[in-house]
């Protein structure tokens, strides 16, 4: 009866946490170092109670712009995740730096492309439309995604924090 209570908890958490943070995604801004507005989604939040497992799923830029001065851009996009360690966050798991997961070609007004097969997210490794990234099979623990845009006309890069945090406790 004590682990059903536990269980049951631990799904009321995680429903209240996603319902809370799913519906406010971090609101588009300039960046302080001229970099293009974007904005990003929040991350979701699974936990599987028979396998004690949590899987943190973060989605693509939700709204990023070309770089001021360029017509149509590039944007690629790496999701960085990170576990809260002893005070600290540390990083988790990740794409290689130099691979990114997805691109959207942008133009001044956002995700969009007059070349582009369609408006959206690409995948970089085959170029089929692009969801999200999912990271399985994890811990129990805090999670928190750092998501990483790098625009091709400048080769600059800006790093947006999601809202929301996936936290996952071994009660």
């Amino acid at each position: 009866m004590k682990q059903f209570r536990k269980i049951t908890f631990l799904f009321f958490l995680s429903f209240c946490l996603i319902t809370g943070m799913s519906g406010a995604s971090v609101m588009a801004h300039n960046n302080g170092d001229n970099s293009p507005q974007h904005s990003v989604y929040n991350i979701t939040c699974k936990y599987f109670p028979s396998q004690g497992k949590m899987t943190v799923r973060a989605h693509p830029l939700k709204h990023v712009t070309a770089w001021q001065g360029y017509k149509n851009d590039t944007v690629y996009w790496t999701p960085v995740l990170y576990k809260w360690s002893h005070h600290k966050q540390k990083y988790y798991k990740h794409q290689q730096p130099d691979r990114p997961l997805a691109y959207a070609y942008v133009n001044k007004f956002g995700i969009k492309h007059p070349a582009a097969k369609h408006s959206g997210w690409y995948d970089y490794s085959n170029h089929n439309n692009y969801s999200y990234k999912s990271f399985h099979n994890l811990p129990h623990g805090h999670y928190k995604v750092a998501h990483v845009a790098k625009w091709k006309s400048t080769g600059h890069s800006h790093t947006t924090w999601s809202s929301n945090t996936c936290s996952f406790l071994n009660n």
